[in-house]
């Protein structure tokens, strides 16, 4: 298990530029040959059964220029990647990739994808690497940070939105259905901010990091979706809060925590699930306190809004 005990002054500055410059370079890259792809013909596959989770050979091949990048540089450091890539139990450096954030966008032509390079530290987030090729200077951007660096969209400094609460005056990164599916205590929508959904989770980290969205709700994210974007957040002056399980307090997301499978007995940061809210601190945790908790609804949400709508009163 990953010892999250140790400090992390125990963390050399000058190895962390290395980690941090070669994360970002590696997200440029791996990004500029997603482009190549984008808008061709793609090899399109399934994960799982119900065609709702594509993976092409643009992810495939992006996974590999980066496991094989990261390895080239820093042969000691684990990889773990959505499509397969796997460390070694108990490896300090764990490099955690996702190397097409909003494959069905890309899938379908849309520019809103991402290139995502988080870097652990006995599971702490200490650095990470988000490209975009529609960044929020309307170009090709990476947005970057390192553990006590500050974070930057490209060389520009960024920070989190600073307004102390949600004002329905900005945009917000909500789940699709969130008002049917999120239970909040007090705010209805107009006080949570101009609903936005993505498609990318690491996108939308990216965002509020550069302060284009004032926070972000992410309702049972992979570890490979989040992981660069709250190293980020973070450094861009912000915090992301986390809980295992509806009911569960919010807490900061110090570090990812292993978790044994369901058919298996060691421990994997594959396994980490969890739900996260990020952005400032003070609209964050106004947000975080506010969440009563997540409706499972027995039906689909346009049937239940269609029964509600023509009950009997």
């Amino acid at each position: 298990m990953n010892d999250t005990r140790i400090a992390p002054s125990l963390l050399e500055a000058d190895y962390l530029i290395e980690v941090e410059s070669a994360a970002a370079k590696l997200a440029a890259e791996a990004g500029a040959l997603l482009l190549e792809r984008f808008r061709k013909a793609l090899t399109i596959e399934y994960k799982g059964g119900d065609h709702h989770n594509p993976v092409t050979n643009a992810d495939h091949e992006a996974e590999r220029y980066l496991r094989e990048g990261i390895v080239a540089r820093f042969p000691s450091h684990g990889v773990l990647g959505e499509e397969g890539s796997e460390p070694l139990p108990h490896t300090p450096w764990v490099w955690v990739v996702d190397p097409l954030d909003g494959t069905t966008n890309f899938i379908n032509g849309l520019p809103l994808w991402c290139v995502s390079v988080g870097v652990l530290w006995y599971g702490r987030p200490v650095a990470g690497a988000i490209f975009t090729p529609s960044g929020p200077t309307a170009s090709h951007a990476v947005v970057r940070a390192r553990r006590g660096g500050g974070a930057f969209l490209n060389d520009m400094p960024v920070k989190v939105m600073p307004e102390p609460e949600p004002t329905r005056k900005r945009l917000a990164s909500l789940p699709a259905h969130y008002w049917q599916d999120l239970g909040f205590r007090t705010r209805g929508p107009k006080r949570l901010g101009e609903a936005r959904t993505l498609g990318s989770i690491a996108l939308e980290l990216a965002l509020v990091a550069a302060g284009t969205l004032q926070y972000g709700i992410f309702w049972g994210p992979k570890i490979w979706d989040v992981a660069a974007g709250v190293a980020i957040v973070r450094e861009a002056g912000g915090i992301a809060l986390t809980r295992g399980r509806i009911g569960q307090k919010w807490s900061d997301l110090h570090a990812f925590e292993p978790r044994r499978p369901k058919r298996g007995t060691v421990p994997s940061l594959r396994e980490w699930r969890g739900s996260i809210v990020a952005g400032s601190p003070p609209a964050t945790r106004v947000i975080a306190a506010d969440i009563h908790g997540k409706v499972k609804l027995p039906e689909p949400v346009a049937n239940a809004r269609d029964r509600l709508l023509h009950r009997p009163r």
